[in-house]
């Protein structure tokens, strides 16, 4: 028979470790905001597939980003046409989907970058 007695290190590990992961991964997510905040950013002034926004001062100055609580993030524009660049109008303008198509070519990186901040935990 073999005994370990491994509770009291686990005891004392596991909450340290879990506190690194949770600083990790916070830390990785507000990175994530801003990298999609600078990938927004490069698409609306034209440097993306996506068409170039025409009045792309205001709209690329205005790409904000927010971390309401711990593992959250929030990256929009509070300009008040910022919907009908992304979708479109019934009138006939077309969409631009600056938000959209970052977050999908982001997406890859983000969950990289985020794997990569815990890997060695």
């Amino acid at each position: 028979m073999i005994k370990i007695k491994i509770h009291t290190n686990v005891d004392r590990v596991l909450p340290a470790k879990a506190a690194l992961i949770r600083a990790r991964l916070d830390a990785a997510i507000r990175r994530a905001a801003f990298m999609l905040q600078g990938e927004i950013r490069e698409s609306i002034s034209g440097h993306r597939a996506e068409p170039a926004s025409v009045d792309t001062g205001n709209f690329l100055d205005h790409i904000g980003v927010e971390f309401p609580q711990m593992f959250q993030a929030i990256v929009y524009s509070p300009t008040s046409y910022a919907v009908f660049l992304e979708y479109g109008t019934s009138k006939g303008m077309k969409p631009r989907h600056h938000f959209t198509n970052s977050a999908l070519r982001m997406e890859p990186i983000i969950i990289e970058n985020v794997r990569e901040s815990i890997r060695d935990i």
